[in-house]
C-alpha cells in the first residue's frame, strides 16, 4: 500500500517536472522565433535600401553609413540568399546583426585574414 503511494507520487512529480520542462523550453522556442523575426525585418529592410534605383555607388554608400564594415552583396538567383556581407572587425558578426545589434542570425562575413575577392577564393562564412 504505502509502495503504491511512493510509485504515484513518483510518477506525480516527474510529470510536474516534464510540465515545466516543456513550459520553459516552449518560452525559450518562442523567444528564438521572435529574435530570428526581428532579424528578418532588419533584413528586409537592407533589402529595400539595396534594391534603391539610382547609381550603385549611392546605395553602397548609404550601405556604409549604416554599418562601415559592409564590403559586399551576396545574392544567389532562386535561392533565399540575398544579404549584405561585411569585413570582420572587432564585432563578433556570428551573433551581431547588420545594425550592430545583438542577432541569433548573426551576419555574413568574411575574415580579415583574406584578400576579400582578389585571392582566388573568398570565404563569407554564414551561419544560419
Amino acid at each position: 500500500m504505502i509502495y503504491g503511494k511512493l510509485k504515484t507520487g513518483a510518477y506525480a512529480a516527474v510529470f510536474v517536472l516534464a510540465l515545466v520542462g516543456l513550459g520553459i523550453s516552449s518560452t525559450r522556442l518562442l523567444d528564438i522565433s521572435a529574435e530570428y523575426q526581428r532579424s528578418n525585418i532588419a533584413y528586409r529592410q537592407l533589402r529595400e535600401i539595396k534594391g534603391i534605383k539610382g547609381p550603385r555607388e549611392v546605395v553602397e554608400d548609404k550601405l556604409k553609413d549604416i554599418n562601415p564594415d559592409y564590403i559586399a552583396w551576396l545574392q544567389i538567383e532562386n535561392t533565399p540568399i540575398d544579404y549584405p556581407v561585411v569585413m570582420e572587425s572587432d564585432r563578433d558578426y556570428l551573433i551581431t546583426g547588420f545594425y550592430g545589434e545583438n542577432s541569433i542570425a548573426g551576419t555574413p562575413f568574411i575574415r580579415r585574414a583574406q584578400n576579400a575577392f582578389q585571392d582566388k577564393n573568398t570565404v563569407i562564412l554564414v551561419i544560419t
